[in-house]
């Protein structure tokens, strides 16, 4: 049986009910596509005035990115322990 073709049974989801929700995945696929095509045009933009390789930039910005994720992760680590210790009464 093909995973992707819903089975034929009364069960089956009707293809019909969820047009809706189908068109808004589709449009959100568009922006996407629209918002990487900007994003690839900004980084070759940003690469060509600081004179370095695209793939460099691109690579010092999801190093960048990880880390300030990682920030905002320590931080939410720290602000339940501090919360977790004025739970118990110490300070």
């Amino acid at each position: 049986m093909n995973p992707a073709k819903p089975a034929a049974t009364s069960e089956a989801p009707n293809l019909n009910q969820c047009r809706d929700q189908i068109e808004a995945i589709m449009d959100t696929m568009r922006r996407i596509k629209m918002d990487q095509q900007a994003l690839n045009e900004d980084i070759e933009a940003v690469a060509e005035k600081i004179g370095c390789k695209k793939a460099i930039l691109r690579k010092a910005l999801a190093i960048r990115y990880a880390e300030e994720a990682k920030g905002e992760a320590l931080q939410q680590e720290s602000d339940t322990l501090d919360l977790a210790e004025a739970i118990m009464g110490k300070s």
